[in-house]
């Protein structure tokens, strides 16, 4: 009789435990279905990193390709200049004079007046410190950086190579196109990456595009554009592809090179 009392109570133990195991798989599987179905796969995102959530692309996403403008490889606003693609010999172009005796792009002086004078609007000092250079003084401008990078200790080569990535070799400046204009803060001067936490860069970099500007060497991009950062050099290229190229964190040339 003692036996058959101690196997029941075993017996009932058991049943205890695989109900409370039950209880605890199925309260386990409903918690998860919560979270699938209440969070939004942004706020799941956040909470799960690791995982991954489909979502519907929806109309004016920056991720789309769809809206990419066509280009037309012989338009004069998106003609690419750089290390690799040197400007055409016998390049000549028709400048005027935007202000202070600097010189743009006759095509798109008007677009860089309006720019500078709605920042000016706004309360901030922007100065242009260069535009349209000649052959001549963007010559100039790289022996001295050359000179430059001697006094550092640096051998000819290494010195021509490293003026490469401050200052554009003659014939490969978006300055000699007469497309890029380099814009500081009147209390800043200096160009180097201080000039990025002016109020006059934040203004041009947040509105640029409307005129049709890019900042044509963003950070961590020199492998691609041969320059370093620059956030005072800002080139002309046309709304349409202005918009398109800030909007989707592209480079000139990855642009150029998405329109295939």
């Amino acid at each position: 009789f003692c036996m058959k009392q101690k196997r029941r109570r075993w017996a009932y133990r058991l049943y205890l435990m695989l109900h409370g195991i039950c209880l605890l798989i199925v309260v386990a599987v409903i918690g998860f279905v919560f979270e699938r179905v209440a969070l939004s796969p942004a706020l799941a995102s956040e909470l799960h990193p690791k995982k991954s959530f489909m979502v519907t692309q929806v109309e004016g996403d920056t991720g789309s390709a769809a809206d990419m403008p066509a280009i037309d490889p012989d338009d004069w606003k998106l003609q690419l200049v750089n290390q690799w693609s040197p400007l055409p010999d016998g390049f000549d172009v028709d400048v005027v004079e935007v202000e202070r005796g600097y010189q743009f792009d006759a095509r798109a002086a008007d677009k860089l007046r309006a720019m500078l004078e709605d920042c000016r609007d706004a309360g901030l000092q922007p100065l242009i410190c260069s535009a349209y250079r000649t052959h001549d003084y963007q010559t100039g401008l790289f022996e001295r950086q050359i000179e430059k990078q001697k006094a550092k200790g640096l051998a000819r080569q290494d010195a021509i190579d490293a003026a490469g990535q401050v200052v554009a070799v003659p014939g490969t400046s978006e300055h000699e196109l007469g497309l890029a204009v380099d814009i500081c803060a009147l209390d800043y001067q200096l160009l180097d990456e201080g000039q990025e936490d002016t109020p006059e860069y934040q203004w041009l970099k947040s509105h640029c595009t409307e005129y049709g500007f890019i900042l044509r060497y963003p950070p961590d991009t020199t492998e691609i554009t041969g320059i370093i950062y620059e956030p005072w050099h800002f080139r002309y290229v046309g709304k349409q592809a202005a918009v398109y190229i800030t909007s989707h964190n592209l480079t000139l040339e990855e642009y150029l090179q998405q329109a295939g």
